[in-house]
């Protein structure tokens, strides 16, 4: 065992084995082109192959140099430091925003809005076409949401549509993200449903318009509680962070 450790270790330091350490460095480049912003797993796992990509640059650049390469080491380096400053960029700041901004926001609106529901009845249905599973679990409804957080029922299926699911669900309460210029759109979208209102979840001032709207079945039972609690939530108007038009173009570029 000695002496296959000692073969292997000199055949690394010639440069024979550089290339085990080219994975890592693909797959974090990969994720800089594909998914730098978004995804729950890239954003807070990937920063810890950091230490990965110093390694591959360091194994990369002395490939090179024992092979004496034209290409100067030196740039493959900073090439590859600026490939992972992106990515950690990528990681953090989403990471950062979800923590610090969107909390407040799910605490304003989800998590009280769940807590209104498990009042006003202990027992119902609901749709939540949205990423936070807050309401599902307050509540203790039966639900289905877009994220999956709390249920096992996920509404995301490839060949049914929103109205599908709700026709198939019979929920009681109905709850989607919606921007300011869509609220007209989804008013409309689920006939046999009353908007109670369009809370303010995310309203930046000068900025983008961010709403859950919520709808109840006509004829439930607990509409009227309904549309008297709703009318204390959200967050209200809040100032865009610093970083708020860096985050909103990298969105765009990336996803």
């Amino acid at each position: 065992l000695l002496r296959s450790t000692e073969v292997f270790r000199n055949s690394f330091e010639n440069g024979a084995y550089r290339v085990i350490f080219w994975p890592p460095l693909m797959m974090c480049t990969s994720y800089v082109f594909f998914v730098p912003i978004m995804g729950f797993v890239y954003r807070f796992t990937v920063p810890f192959v950091l230490p990965l990509i110093l390694v591959a640059s360091e194994s990369i650049a002395g490939s090179i140099r024992a092979r004496d390469s034209r290409i100067s080491t030196g740039a493959v380096k900073l090439g590859i430091a600026l490939v992972a400053l992106i990515q950690l960029v990528g990681s953090v700041l989403p990471a950062h925003h979800f923590a610090v901004v969107n909390s407040r926001a799910t605490s304003a609106f989800h998590v009280k809005f769940g807590r209104l529901l498990a009042d006003i009845s202990p027992d119902g249905k609901l749709v939540a076409f949205n990423e936070v599973g807050a309401p599902s679990f307050f509540s203790g409804w039966r639900s289905v949401e877009s994220a999956g957080v709390v249920t096992r029922y996920v509404a995301r299926y490839p060949e049914l549509t929103r109205q599908e699911i709700v026709e198939q669900f019979d929920p009681d309460v109905i709850i989607m993200t919606a921007s300011e210029s869509r609220l007209e759109t989804v008013a409309s979208a689920f006939p046999r449903f009353q908007r109670v209102h369009s809370v303010p979840w995310l309203v930046y001032r000068g900025g983008p318009r961010h709403y859950q709207v919520v709808f109840a079945r006509e004829g439930w039972t607990g509409l009227v509680a309904l549309e008297r609690g709703v009318q204390d939530l959200g967050l209200g108007e809040i100032d865009p962070p610093w970083y708020f038009p860096f985050y909103r173009l990298a969105k765009r570029v990336f996803v």
